[in-house]
Formats: structure tokens, sequence, C-alpha cells
């Protein structure tokens, strides 16, 4: 059976994700700080094919990330793909007079990405195939007013993918970066309303680019690179 172990899978896309791939009949490790809405997410998936195992997690703590990624590969057998989907934005709090705002966000979404991820690399190594997911987002591309950490934290990670991706290759350990444009709060019930919300936001995100590359060239920098396999998920998008 493949298994993947998901991070911030209380809600959104997290919680998505672990729902698909448990319908999809995989071994689904399932993580978060909050437990009752896990426990929620595993009640939820009780009917489905796959099998649930639930672990509460903060993805801050180095030690303790380590320590469930050991117990969930023995206990599904294996890691087959790990996703540090666990995240957060926030204002900078650049009036504040303290770090503490920023410095949360850049403890969660970047030091949270390599201690979810890292400790599963020795296993996907010795078995000679795995998958590395991370959640960036085009805020990495087009700076927020005020979200400096958020957006720099997006760029550190998409960085540290690109950097790891040589490597891991000669493992056959793949390494898939996840653009989100918006996160919508609602349920795409059919076919045709889900494919409008994806052309919508694809129209906008194209329009935000490109007013975003117009304004780096006339500043003198450049475009977002090109030539990568990039991936936008809209809420229901998995």
């Amino acid at each position: 059976m493949k298994s993947v172990f998901i991070t911030g899978a209380s809600s959104g896309i997290g919680k998505e994700l672990s729902l698909a791939y448990a319908k999809l009949g995989w071994c689904v490790g399932i993580s978060a700080r909050r437990l009752q809405l896990l426990e929620e997410v595993s009640e939820q998936a009780k009917d489905l094919s796959g099998q649930i195992f639930t672990y509460q997690l903060d993805v801050q703590d180095a030690e303790q990330c380590k320590i469930i990624a050991e117990k969930f590969i023995e206990q599904a057998n294996g890691i087959s793909c790990a996703i540090a989907n666990a995240g957060i934005g926030g204002d900078d709090g650049l009036f504040s007079g303290t770090s503490s705002q920023i410095n949360n966000v850049l403890n969660t979404n970047i030091l949270g990405v390599t201690n979810s991820l890292m400790p599963f690399i020795p296993r996907m190594k010795e078995q000679r195939n795995g998958t590395l997911v991370c959640i960036s987002s085009v805020a990495s591309y087009v700076p927020l007013p005020f979200h400096g950490g958020y957006a720099s934290s997006k760029i550190a990670i998409r960085m540290i993918f690109d950097s790891w991706r040589p490597r891991l290759k000669n493992y056959n350990i793949k390494t898939t970066k996840r653009k989100i444009l918006f996160s919508i709060p609602m349920k795409l019930t059919t076919k045709r309303m889900s494919k409008l919300c994806y052309s919508c936001f694809n129209v906008l995100f194209r329009l935000c680019l490109c007013v975003y590359t117009i304004g780096n060239l006339r500043a003198g920098g450049g475009a977002p690179p090109a030539g990568r396999k990039n991936v936008y998920l809209c809420w229901k998008h998995v």
C-alpha cells in the first residue's frame, strides 16, 4: 500500500488532500496541532478505502517531527510521499517593536518544512523512491505589503527545493513545489463550477504576474524564472 504523510491536515488544503489520498486507498498519516479537528478528518475518512494514522504535531518542534516520522514509517512500512503543507500567513508586525510575529511565520513556513520532510529522506534514499512536496505561493514572486515574512518564506522553500533536486534525483526522489494562488473557503460541488473557478483564478493570476513583470522590468529587475513546471491550486483542486 502506498503511503503519504501530510502536515497541516486539520483543515483547508491539508484536509482535502488527506481525504483524497484515503479515497485512493493510500495509507495516510495526518498531523496538525489541533487534535480534535484531526480526529474529525479521520472520522470522515473511515468509510474510505485508505487507512488513517493521526498525530498531534507542531512542525516547529524538530525532535517531535523526527519521532513521528519514524513512527509513521514503521506503521506504514515505508513512505511514498511526504507533503509539508503546514504553514501560516500574517502581518509582519512592522511597527510593533518586536520580531515575534514575523519570526513565527518564518519558523513555521521554513523550519516547519525542513523539520517535516528531512526525517523521511534517509528512508526514501534507502528505498530509492519517494516524493517530497512543499506548498509555495505566487507571493514568492509578487511581494505583499507588510507580509515580507510570508513572501520570503515562500521564496526560501522554493530555493531549498531547487537546491535539493539534483542530489535527490540520483536516488529517484522527486521534489515538487505546489504554488497556491488563492484559497477560497467554498464547496465546488460541480465540475462546471470547479472549471469556472479555476479559469477565473488563472486569468487573475496571469494579470497579476503581467503587472509584476512589467513593473519589475521597469525597475531594472527580471521576470520570474521560466521553463519550470508550476501548478496552481485553488481550494478544491487536489
